[in-house]
């Protein structure tokens, strides 16, 4: 029981900073893309 609840109290922290990597890696991907596009509108 002692191993359930100390899986069950790590599991959102790892969950958590498992979407912030993603997040950050799919916002950094959105920017390269806006910028490229930027400049190839711009050009």
């Amino acid at each position: 029981m002692e191993t359930v609840v100390e899986v069950f109290h790590s599991y959102p922290s790892f969950l958590w900073i498992t979407w912030c990597k993603i997040l950050f890696i799919f916002s950094d991907q959105i920017w390269k893309t806006r910028c490229s596009v930027a400049q190839l509108d711009y050009r």
